[in-house]
């Protein structure tokens, strides 16, 4: 956008600009008064007087003429400030408009990309419910095996009815027990499970160093407490079991 500037600056100026004329105007008017006293001391009175009212009526005019323009250039100048700050206040608004509908275009992307994936949380949990015994067995020792146990080795029997479910060894060589439960979301594991769990695996007399619990439910807060703090047992609940399942699913697809 142009800028224009007054001839005497900005409006911080405009009393200066108006002395200023004031004094052309007294220097004009004293002037013509000189002419008209020089005519009249020369016995042209009448001339004098006529010459000395044309000459003011003239600077009176050439005054205004002046202030006139000065006034329509600072109404101008006032016009584009007031255009300049309307337009940057319309850049802004556009501006937070734009941020505002990236923000609600993130914020639904992400509402999106979270249903996703708790769609496909809830589907591989459904797919793990619906594994008969022996292919729930199965695919526990398989995901063991990529958490990084070894000699995985699942037991015969009833799985309803097993203390321990499968027998391998941890990361750092330990032997370890493992039960595992597959309940309905709904059916916690007591504390009284995790109790009779370690009991179990302990009185066996076979060495066993680490403990681990995973079902397809959840522990209720005493079973938690028993099993990380009083007894050392590694748990595994729905949620964790659901985000290795699909760590494992991926890993087998790549």
């Amino acid at each position: 956008m142009s800028q224009r500037h007054l001839p005497f600056g900005t409006t911080s100026s405009t009393l200066g600009c108006n002395i200023i004329l004031i004094y052309v105007f007294l220097a004009g008017v004293g002037f013509i008064l000189l002419a008209a006293g020089l005519l009249a001391s020369s016995g042209s009175l009448i001339w004098g007087s006529v010459v000395a009212l044309l000459g003011i009526l003239a600077l009176s005019i050439a005054l205004l003429v002046r202030w006139f323009r000065i006034s329509a250039a600072r109404a101008d100048l006032l016009e584009e400030s007031i255009a300049a700050q309307a337009w940057h206040h319309q850049a802004w608004v556009t501006q937070e408009q734009r941020a505002a509908e990236e923000y609600a275009r993130a914020q639904e992307a992400q509402k999106q990309q979270e249903k996703k994936e708790l769609d496909e949380k809830v589907a591989t949990l459904s797919a793990i419910l619906n594994l008969d015994a022996q292919d729930f067995e199965e695919a526990i020792g398989h995901l063991l095996a990529f958490l990084g146990y070894t000699d995985v080795t699942i037991q015969d029997g009833s799985t309803g009815e097993r203390a321990v479910d499968i027998f391998c060894r941890d990361g750092a060589g330990k032997k370890t027990a493992v039960r595992i439960r597959q309940y309905d979301p709904d059916t916690e594991v007591e504390y009284a499970e995790v109790l009779q769990f370690v009991d179990a695996a302990t009185a066996r007399g076979q060495g066993i160093e680490h403990l681990v619990f995973v079902t397809t439910s959840s522990f209720t807060d005493a079973a938690v407490e028993a099993a990380i703090e009083k007894f050392d047992v590694t748990i595994m609940d729905a949620v964790e079991l659901v985000e290795d399942m699909q760590q494992f699913r991926a890993a087998v697809q790549e």
